[in-house]
């Protein structure tokens, strides 16, 4: 099922310290075991106590239900009666990830401080505690995968892309946090010494950092982000400078380090909703923090279809568009396992049929009811949201306390009932309207009469959408067309997302079909199994201007789909002729005989009331000329001497011919399933970063595109955005680690879009082409390696059932090369709304009501007052205020840079300059489009908090102090920047230093602080080293003694893996000329200035 929320699905709240709700979710393909449910219970009782020490008794898991697959059979499990769903999980418990094994990781794409999708788990790390080994104790694996999930920070140590090793001064340290933790640097055996790349300093690959297991360092308790696997790890580096064993290690190149500006994990969470403004202090009354644990199991999959039959879809075809959406939607969309009733409004509800399990039989009733609907009457939308979502019983007994108190005598059942009238909350109810509401009750009305009694604050975010969702579990999902603004709708679109579906809106033009992707993506189990899912993988619209005009098209059947393939073409005023042609060359049509048909032709089923022709391809499409195509039990080999002449591709061809005399409106739509259940399937997976966007803010288009658990890389992705004049914007979507996307090459492309035209909504759907040649294996954030740890007595105590793949490996990707590798996909991205431009206001007046506006600075609160019941009346929707705005103007400036680098590239000495090269992904003039118009560089060596928080006030880099660059001349957006800095008068206790920059457009408009940079700056020595460097706890590589340093250059970067662009140079002779002469050629020629005394 879509997920309309930004960054995250999780319906857990957190009050006086206990997390609710906290679901997990057992994926369908896990076999039945009773004993991993009870292992998995003890995990969670220790996680929460865990999750309240590392809090520092701010939080713990008070309540969490397991969600079992429908198919467990072992008990008799609780129905899961309030929405839990696989796709609205905290945690899920699923196959594992081929990337990394068995170990735990979080599915995390947002910026710092945005939450995640989902915690991973497996079935074999539940049950078997040596796959524990490999991440260290379980409960703070868990807290750890907690931080990543629900506040937003990132490892702080070495991961995917990023060094295990950095130079601090001229020792080669490991990359952690603090740096406190004492371990040494050895070979996998905790014996053999590291041995060192004489050009960096830094230990060659191979050289991993191993912890003492017990640290004996006063007070160190952190960090759970950076080594969980030591005992007396238990909570999260701080910023504080009066705690120093904890304290958050700025200089550490690790991903917490570059997305959140080196701002400590602890300092991030007290920010988020949780803990900010005080929510949820310290609570040291808490000695129990066993949450409840309850297994609930999944129901049947439940829809209820509430379709608007008012006089206004009588217009522009809309009611036939509606019934073609809702007609594929019960006989092709939703999978046979599914239950689905219908409801019809206008001046009132009527239930047009009780839920049902689909069958052939049921789906050819359902779609007759559909097709006899008729449009005429008002709009009552709120009630026929309480038909779908309510059914009024007289008995209060029966409703097991579910009740509304305005009167005994007539109680409202929040649930969808099943065909049984058993109790089964839960669902989801999917609204297709096409305007505002003009007749009571109102959407409002839904409120009153579920809602027994409530309390809000009218400020607040899920002021009383969580209490009616809360108590019934159902899910609201709304499809709009044509739609304007209106109170109501803002209403019905608040709810869609609060409660865990979505909203859409399409145009009910007769050249879209952006309908169908919508209803396809709803009719999704979202139960885990991708088996039964049907994906989109073909999209298409023309007008043909008179008779016998034709339109051709080629689709793409990949190797991973094939099964129930499905061509949907649609017409406006006669039926075309349509013409399909297989790889193998043989044909279905639908205008009689064809001297090639294919086996089972004719399949086509077209109906004049939908105006719709379907082809139903019999077995499994062809994708490859040497592959036998099953139609229907009968085996139709393809003949090797028809093979010879031809070139299969595994593209399917059609052609479409107008049999109107005027313009004819033509859509073609192509839909297929996974070819076996052994197959991973290509999926797309889409998110908006919000879908309520003011003024100056862009919205974050996401896309996921994945191969089971391996992600797609190098795919084609493109956003089309179509706005409220039905004009389309195509948006590029990138999986470049820059700007929106915070990780380079993990399968998730984004980009933002700004390009507003008017108020208004605005539709997304996402077009993905690609190869599975460039399937690879991404494991989002996972849990910390375990290496092993060193005893005090300096051997290793090693883990049991080590992987094979030491960590920040990459695997590689699949390179298969066969028919069918090549793919394509549409979704649905779902809809967003634009207030901008102007204020909005809404009013409605009956006579039993009076209605009152608030206004503030940010939103308008909205509330009616009921004369006859005055203390259950009070209905609040936000609705913005905002400046006006003129469409046109800029209001956008420069997109934060999020991938700044440094290096060193010369060896200076004391007094003389020092050349620093900096790198970074252009911004635009208007976020990451077009040109900035200059840059500001500035430099700090006191501390990263004086850049971050005032900019200003670092040392400025003017245009006189670049070797090569112009400060005045970025470059596109997107494109590489690269600028050589001279810096001069570097003290010798001065070499750490801090840089940013910031991007102008040029009305002045600025983008954020960039990510703060660190280089150390290494000063060239006539005379030994330090005896005595800074201790840290034996984690650096020291130079060797007896060794004198002529010159090193080290180039650190926060954030990425760093390019040492010289060397250094040890003298094993007392003669210096000697040892300048063997490294001369290989480091120093043409990098230093010739006057430099050192040479």
């Amino acid at each position: 099922m879509f997920c309309g929320k930004a960054y995250g699905s999780s319906r857990a709240t957190i009050t006086n310290n206990g997390y609710d709700e906290v679901v997990v979710a057992i994926n369908p393909t896990v076999p039945e075991d009773p004993e991993m449910l009870e292992t998995l219970k003890v995990i969670l009782i220790e996680s929460s106590r865990s999750l309240f020490e590392a809090t520092k008794h701010r939080a713990f898991f008070r309540s969490v239900k397991i969600l079992v697959p429908e198919s467990w059979t072992h008990k008799a499990y609780s129905a899961a009666t309030q929405g839990e769903s696989y796709s609205l999980a905290d945690i899920i418990v699923a196959a594992s990830n081929p990337s990394i094994d068995e170990d735990p990781y979080t599915l995390q794409y947002g910026a710092c401080g945005q939450s995640g999708k989902y915690i991973h788990l497996t079935p074999d790390y539940i049950k078997f505690s040596n796959w524990a080994l490999n991440t260290g104790y379980r409960d703070k694996v868990m807290v750890h995968e907690w931080a990543h999930l629900r506040w937003g920070v990132f490892d702080e140590g070495p991961t995917a892309g990023y060094p295990a090793f950095y130079l601090d001064g001229t020792a080669a340290t490991a990359t952690r946090c603090p740096v406190t933790i004492k371990g040494e640097n050895k070979l996998e055996d905790a014996k053999t010494e590291c041995e060192i790349d004489p050009t960096t300093l830094l230990p060659l690959a191979g050289c991993i950092f191993h912890p003492i297991g017990t640290q004996t360092a006063d007070g160190l308790s952190s960090s759970i982000m950076s080594h969980h696997s030591i005992q007396n790890i238990v909570s999260f580096c701080h910023s504080n400078d009066s705690d120093p064993v904890n304290l958050h290690n700025q200089h550490a190149p690790n991903e917490q380090n570059r997305l959140c500006n080196l701002r400590s994990t602890w300092d991030i969470i007290l920010e988020s909703a949780d803990f900010r403004d005080n929510n949820n202090p310290p609570n040291e009354g808490i000695v129990d923090t066993t949450p409840t644990i309850s297994v609930v199991q999944s129901l049947p999959t439940r829809f209820v279809l509430v379709m608007d039959v008012s006089g206004s879809m009588g217009r522009l075809d809309r009611i036939t568009v509606m019934q073609r959406a809702a007609g594929l939607f019960v006989t092709d969309f939703a999978s046979d396992a599914a239950l689905v009733g219908l409801v019809s409004f206008s001046d009132n509800a009527s239930r047009l049929s009780d839920l049902r399990t689909l069958d052939d039989s049921v789906r050819d009733r359902l779609r007759g009811i559909i097709n006899s609907t008729t449009a005429g009457g008002n709009t009552a939308i709120g009630q026929g949201i309480l038909e779908g979502l309510e059914y009024s019983f007289d008995n209060v007994s029966l409703l097991n306390g579910f009740c509304s108190i305005f009167n005994d005598s007539y109680c409202f059942r929040k649930v969808l009932k099943g065909p049984s009238q058993e109790y089964a909350g839960g669902g989801h109810i999917i609204v297709l309207t096409d305007g505002a509401e003009n007749v009571e009750p109102w959407v409002a009305n839904a409120y009153d009469d579920v809602i027994a009694s409530v309390s809000f604050d009218l400020y607040g975010t899920g002021y009383l959408i969580k209490e009616l969702y809360g108590n019934t579990g159902a899910q609201l999902c709304t499809v709009f067309l044509d739609l304007t603004s209106s109170s109501a709708n803002q209403i019905m679109t608040d709810l869609s997302i609060e409660s865990g579906c979505s909203w859409f809106v399409v145009s009910s033009s007769t050249r879209s079909n952006e309908i169908l992707s919508n209803f396809l993506l709803l009719s999704q189990s979202g139960d885990g199994n991708d088996v039964d899912e049907t994906v989109q993988i073909h999209t298409d619209s023309v007008s043909l201007t008179r008779i016998g005009s034709r339109v051709t098209g080629s689709v793409q059947i990949d190797r991973t789909i094939g099964d129930n393939t499905l061509f949907l073409f649609t017409w406006i005023s006669n039926q075309p002729d349509i013409t399909i042609e297989s790889p193998t060359d043989c044909e279905f049509t639908n205008i009689g005989s064809s001297l090639n048909a294919c086996p089972d032709h004719p399949i086509h089923i077209c109906d004049a009331v939908q105006k719709m022709c379907k082809f139903k391809i019999p077995g499994t499409a062809t994708v490859s000329t040497f592959e036998v195509t099953v139609t229907a039990g009968i085996n139709y080999i393809i003949r090797e001497q028809n093979l010879a002449s031809r070139n299969w591709t595994g593209q399917w061809e059609y052609s479409v011919t107008s049999t109107a005399s005027g313009i004819e409106d033509l859509t073609v739509t192509v839909t297929s399933k996974p070819r076996n259940d052994s197959i991973s399937v290509v999926t797309v997976e889409s998110y908006l970063g919000k879908t309520d966007i003011a003024t100056r803010e862009p919205v974050y288009v996401y896309a996921k595109v994945s191969n089971g658990f391996d992600t797609v890389l190098g795919a084609n992705v493109t956003a089309v955005i179509t706005e409220p004049s039905n004009s389309e914007t195509f948006l590029r979507l990138l999986d470049n680690g820059a700007g929106s996307d915070i990780r380079k090459d993990d399968g998730f492309y984004s980009r933002y879009f700004y390009q507003y035209s008017s108020n208004g909504r605005y539709s997304v759907r996402i077009l993905v082409s690609g190869s599975l040649l460039t399937t690879a294996h991404s494991a989002g954030s996972p849990a910390a390696f375990n290496p092993g740890t060193l005893h005090p007595n300096g051997t290793l105590v090693p883990i049991q059932n080590r992987l094979s793949n030491i960590p920040n490996v990459t695997v590689s990707s699949i390179t298969s090369n066969r028919a069918g590798d090549e793919f394509n996909r549409i979704t649905s991205g779902g809809s967003f709304s634009y207030t901008g431009y102007a204020y909005i206001y809404s009013t409605a007046i009956t006579t039993a009501c009076v209605y009152t506006f608030y206004s503030g600075t940010m939103f308008i609160i909205f509330s009616r007052v009921c004369a006859n019941t005055p203390t259950h009346c009070v209905v609040p929707w936000r609705l913005h205020l905002q400046p006006t705005i003129t469409p046109g103007t800029d209001v956008f400036g420069p997109n934060t840079i999020t991938d700044l680098s440094a290096t060193q590239t010369n060896v200076s000495v004391v007094h003389n300059p020092s050349f620093i090269q900096i790198s970074f992904t252009a911004p635009g003039d208007d976020l990451d489009e077009g040109y900035a118009s200059y840059y500001a560089i500035r430099y700090t060596n006191e501390s990263s908090s004086l850049l971050r928080n005032d900019f200003d006030s670092g040392t400025p880099v003017n245009q006189q102090d670049l070797v090569t660059g112009n400060l005045s001349s970025p470059r596109e957006a997107l494109s590489g920047e690269t600028f050589v800095i001279e810096i001069s008068n570097v003290e010798e206790n001065d070499r750490r230093l801090f840089m940013a920059v910031m991007a102008f457009d040029e009305i002045g408009q600025s983008s954020g602080v960039s990510n703060i940079a660190s280089v150390t700056l290494v000063i060239a020595r006539t005379s030994e080293p330090e005896t005595d460097p800074p201790d840290d706890g034996g984690a650096s590589q020291k130079v060797l003694p007896g060794k004198k340093t002529i010159a090193i250059i080290i180039g650190v970067s926060v954030g990425g893996a760093v390019v040492i662009l010289t060397s250094v140079c040890t003298q094993l002779w007392q003669d210096m000329v000697d040892c300048n002469y063997v490294h001369k050629q290989q480091s120093f020629t043409g990098m230093l200035p010739t006057s430099d005394p050192a040479f």
